[in-house]
């Protein structure tokens, strides 16, 4: 509860997953290995800002997502597919854990809580569009 009035907005977002290894070479590396590839962002687009005094911090992980690439729909899913079942419970993990380093979170820091749906291929050119429920 004091994580998520500390929080100023809600904010949907497309994730643009980038990669180091092609998937033939990740078809081999360890899973460690995979995941560690798969922390490699490629950048992020920004919705609207929505004010988090307007949300309902258990409703979040309810919230449906959906993403299309050139108006067909690839991927579906909702808040609860994120980290933890929940992005609110995905940001308290985080600021406990950074707490136990002596770290925290900063006012005005952006955290992306994890994907509510699976991300895809797409190319230059491409038209990528998220659609959120409930926002």
């Amino acid at each position: 509860h004091d994580v998520w009035s500390a929080v100023s907005y809600v904010i949907p977002c497309i994730e643009c997953c980038g990669r180091r290894s092609l998937a033939d070479v990740c078809a081999f590396q360890p899973p460690l290995g995979r995941f560690a590839d798969c922390l490699m962002g490629g950048g992020v687009v920004l919705g609207r800002r929505f004010p988090a005094a307007d949300f309902d911090a258990a409703r979040l992980s309810s919230c449906s997502a959906s993403l299309a690439v050139n108006d067909s729909r690839v991927a579906q899913g909702s808040g609860a597919e994120v980290p933890l079942s929940s992005p609110v419970q995905a940001v308290v993990w985080l600021a406990n854990h950074l707490n136990s380093r002596g770290l925290a979170l900063q006012k005005g820091q952006l955290v992306i809580t994890g994907a509510a749906c699976k991300s895809t291929a797409f190319k230059v050119g491409d038209r990528v569009t998220a659609t959120f429920s409930e926002l």
